[in-house]
């Protein structure tokens, strides 16, 4: 119980320095990372571990980001992998029921990194306006195909955001994105080989 306590403190004082510190604003969500001053930046250990926590997301979501997982293990033909692990995971992820908005954009997520150097050693992920109890409810997403989940992701893997047709645009347009950008996934091809 204390544990559990702790973890929600923590989480919660993040939000707080992510929302007071961060600059980058959008509707899908916004990256904060800390000492990102290398230009290729990334993951030294394969396979990522990943800890949903379920009481916060639910049913869906925890299927939504599994999903987007494995979309991305797929289309990298396994240069990058992920496996579920505990709240030690190389990357945690929580939900909130709350609804964040930031100069009048609703903001669905919000993706941080910590690096040391050029490594990316840990991350956090957080999805807004999720309610785990209802399975029609989820952060700010599409229907079906689990493009906040794939955006935020691919925030700490180090993509940032992009304008125009692409998973990483900050604007959600109407879910006409159903796939990662060819570039994005032959940068992490390239970067993971």
């Amino acid at each position: 119980m204390v544990k559990r306590l702790l973890f929600v403190l923590f989480i919660l004082s993040l939000c707080y320095l992510f929302l007071s510190f961060s600059s980058e604003k959008s509707i899908l969500g916004r990256v904060i990372s800390i000492d990102s001053s290398y230009e290729n930046i990334k993951w030294l250990n394969m396979p990522l571990t990943y800890y949903i926590n379920y009481s916060s997301c639910g049913e869906l979501m925890k299927t939504r980001i599994k999903n987007a997982f494995l979309i991305l293990e797929n289309e990298s033909e396994g240069k990058v992998e992920f496996h579920e692990g505990d709240f030690k995971s190389d990357i945690l992820i929580t939900c909130t029921s709350k609804i964040n908005f930031i100069k009048g954009f609703y903001e669905s997520g919000e993706a941080t990194y910590y690096s040391e150097g050029e490594n990316i050693n840990r991350a956090e992920i957080v999805f807004y306006n999720v309610n785990p109890k209802a399975n029609n409810k989820f952060a700010g997403g599409c229907t079906g195909y689990p493009n906040l989940e794939l955006h935020e992701i691919l925030h700490v893997l180090d993509f940032s955001h992009k304008s125009g047709n692409s998973i990483m645009n900050p604007l959600i347009d109407g879910c006409k994105i159903k796939e990662v950008d060819r570039d994005i996934i032959e940068k992490i091809k390239e970067i993971y080989s």
